[in-house]
């Protein structure tokens, strides 16, 4: 039997898929519990290709039958996923597991497989050449679209409810939105051509040669792969907290006044004098802890009395120290985006949302129409 190229380019994509699961294991100690998750992920979408490599290129009468087997794995994906978005984003007290009901459909899927090799060899060939296994064929799929759009819905939701939490629990925008967005985005995409494949299959009877289930769960092989090497130059993620709302037995005035008197002066020092706020990557927890206090009892403070996320908090300050480098001067000999840095943002990006959000405008506008323009010779980068 020749190798085409094909087949080399396939082998070379599966011992890619080997080396992956190997590195991520050796990853030292970053977002380990999603990893984890993301192993068994890159081994789905390995078997995904090996099975779809023997089915056309090795030829023995059990090979169909075998190759069933391999679809399994279509059961395990959507739940898998899930796990893994949730288990990256999301800090939780005990580590995020799935329930059984999450692998009920694959175990059904295992009852068909196993109902088929209750059929001899021939008997197999026979229904399956004569179309009696179509309509099982069909709910296979059908179920398999249904279960991976299901969960990735699901990470949507994860996605919006991380999207708005951060605000409250960390000071700066993590790369990890964009990460989870591209990812939704991409797996919908599939999605939605594999959609268009089974409905154009199954309904109208035409079949695409490249566009059909088979090129789908390839394509979302490989692009597990493209995963698996971002995650191996992923930093460490601040993992936010999975609840949005106070417990209902929370009472409204949680501190006493005297309380809140002393925590008022203890982050009057930390802004005016220690400059917290130049801290890059300063999060709820370090403020609290800074300020002697609890997390929930500074995030109370923050929403109750001063209105205010951690995020527009912080970044108050970092706004109000910008512009005051600015007045000072300073954008004669740097750019902006430099002072922003300074003033303790920690990505350009972040910098804009935030004087957007806060100051209704853009930094460029309102420079123009409150400051000296004598002092600015820089543009924002």
């Amino acid at each position: 039997m020749s190798f085409t190229f094909i087949d080399i380019l396939l082998i070379i994509i599966l011992s890619q898929g080997l080396f992956l699961t190997i590195a991520i294991q050796l990853v030292p100690n970053k977002n380990k519990p999603a990893n984890q998750i993301l192993t068994y992920l890159l081994i789905i979408a390995s078997i995904m290709l090996f099975g779809r490599i023997a089915l056309y290129r090795l030829q023995f009468d059990q090979l169909l039958r075998i190759a069933t087997f391999v679809d399994t794995t279509l059961f395990l994906f959507g739940p898998l996923l899930y796990c893994y978005i949730r288990r990256l984003a999301f800090q939780e007290e005990k580590v995020f597991q799935l329930q059984r009901i999450h692998f009920l459909p694959m175990l059904i899927y295992l009852c068909y497989f196993v109902w088929t090799f209750t059929m001899n060899t021939n008997e197999f060939n026979t229904n399956y050449n004569n179309g009696n296994l179509n309509l099982a064929f069909t709910l296979i799929e059908l179920f398999g679209l249904i279960s991976i759009s299901f969960y990735t819905y699901k990470s949507f939701k994860l996605y919006r409810k991380f999207n708005k939490n951060q605000k409250k629990q960390i000071s700066y925008n993590q790369g990890i939105t964009l990460y989870i967005r591209f990812l939704i985005i991409a797996l919908s995409i599939f999605i939605l051509l594999w959609g268009y494949s089974f409905i154009s299959y199954y309904i109208f009877g035409k079949y695409n040669v490249y566009l059909n289930y088979n090129t789908m769960w390839l394509s979302t092989s490989i692009f597990m792969y493209f995963i698996g090497f971002y995650s191996l130059a992923q930093p460490q993620i601040f993992r936010i907290s999975l609840k949005d709302k106070p417990s209902k037995k929370i009472k409204k005035n949680r501190i006493k006044e005297e309380e809140i008197k002393q925590l008022e002066l203890k982050l009057k020092e930390l802004i005016e004098i220690e400059k917290v706020f130049l801290i890059p990557d300063l999060n709820l927890n370090q403020l609290a802890q800074k300020a002697n206090t609890s997390a929930n009892n500074l995030s109370w403070y923050l929403n109750q009395v001063l209105n205010k996320s951690f995020y527009e908090y912080i970044n108050t300050f970092r706004i109000n120290e910008f512009l005051k480098l600015v007045g000072d001067g300073e954008s004669k000999s740097k750019t902006l985006l430099a002072i922003a840095l300074e003033s303790g943002f920690n990505t350009k990006s972040t910098f804009n949302s935030s004087f957007k959000t806060i100051m209704n405008d853009t930094p460029n506008n309102y420079i123009k129409t409150h400051i000296d323009l004598s002092k600015r010779t820089h543009p924002v980068d």
